[in-house]
């Protein structure tokens, strides 16, 4: 997925959760219903069916080459799916927020909890495990990441996330 694809995706989840990029604060229409419509969503089938969905689809395609489809539909419902739970922007990445220890004893997300993440091998099972971790972390983190960690979900990806999350642990 290129740079440009990740900024409309990103523009979009700012203005579902109305929040301008500059300063992250609201401003502009009230999307609740869609995000609160989006976050009802267990499938990625089912968030196909959504017009929020559909919005960023069309932003997508209007602009790419004419010969281009655009991201796969799966994919791209998948994140949309996981982005409608994702509540601020963050410099840290999905792991090392998990890492992270906010009253400095533990880290955000158990060892066993992230390890179940990194070990589902399909894209919807891990959007679905990350969807529930998003609690523990106040739904913060960096969506550029996200975005491409959940486009790319690979071998690499669980490897560079396992490597930030253990990093950043006192073991």
């Amino acid at each position: 997925m290129n740079k440009d694809t990740i900024q409309i995706i990103v523009s979009w989840w700012h203005q579902l959760h109305g929040i301008s990029q500059a300063q992250e604060v609201y401003q502009g229409p009230n999307y609740s219903a869609d995000r609160a419509r989006l976050r009802r969503c267990e499938r990625a089938s089912d968030l196909m069916l959504e017009p929020a969905y559909h919005r960023l689809r069309r932003r997508i395609l209007e602009k790419l080459p004419g010969n281009d489809p655009g991201p796969d539909q799966e994919r791209l419902a998948i994140i949309a799916m996981v982005l409608a739970h994702v509540k601020a922007s963050s410099p840290h990445d999905f792991a090392t927020r998990c890492s992270e220890s906010p009253q400095g004893e533990k880290a955000a997300l158990s060892e066993a909890r992230f390890s179940k993440i990194l070990r589902a091998r399909r894209r919807e099972e891990a959007a679905r495990l990350i969807r529930r971790a998003l609690p523990q972390i106040q739904g913060t983190l960096n969506p550029y990441e996200l975005i491409d960690a959940l486009y790319w979900w690979n071998k690499d990806v669980r490897n560079r996330w396992a490597s930030t999350y253990y990093a950043h642990l006192d073991i």
